[in-house]
Order: C-alpha cells, then structure tokens, then sequence
C-alpha cells in the first residue's frame, strides 16, 4: 500500500523495461493472504502504469519469522506470477549462513 504511489510515479517517469519488486521481508502482522494481495495490487498498478515485465522476488527465510508462513506466502506469490505472466524469484536458497548474527538482515556473502 504505501509503495503503489511511489512505484506509480518511478514507473511513469523512468519507464523501465524491468521492475523486480522484492518487498514483503517486514511483513509483521500481515496474513499470508494480505502479502499477496498487497502484492497483487501493486503489480496491476504497475501494469497499468506500464511495466511490462515484472518480477516478484520471494521472502527470505529469516530468525524471526516462522519458515511455515515464509512458505506459505512464497507458494502464494509464485501462483500469483504464474497466473499473471511473471516471473517468482525463488530466494530458498538463501539460508541462515547469508543472514548476519541478528537472523534478520544479509550479510556480505
């Protein structure tokens, strides 16, 4: 929701070829349902804006999240992509030994 306005205006100016939207890391209390409609949202304005390809980077697993509900909202955005022409990057290959010492942010690897 507070990224629509924004995206709507660097969309519209800059008039990429790509976006790639890797948002959803500080989802708190967000339903699994509620990250992927916010996320819908976003892509239909951006399509409307006129995005054309458009990517949407999955959650990264991390210390203070449970994995189950990471899970769960990577399966749902990755069905959104599938039914809307997408592309789901699939970040589970990021584990623990990328994260920093707080389990939350990336390390330098």
């Amino acid at each position: 929701e507070q990224l629509v306005a924004p995206a709507r205006r660097i969309v519209s100016s800059e008039n990429p070829h790509s976006v790639i939207i890797h948002a959803g890391t500080n989802i708190s209390q967000d339903s699994v349902q509620a990250v992927i409609d916010k996320t819908h949202n976003l892509t239909t304005t951006l399509r409307e804006t006129g995005a054309r390809n458009i990517a949407v980077s999955g959650v990264i697993s991390r210390a203070d999240t449970d994995p189950e509900r990471i899970h769960l909202i990577n399966l749902g955005l990755a069905g959104l992509c599938t039914s809307n022409g997408m592309t789901f990057i699939d970040n589970s290959n990021i584990g623990p030994h990328y994260l920093c010492t707080d389990g939350v942010h990336l390390n330098n690897r």
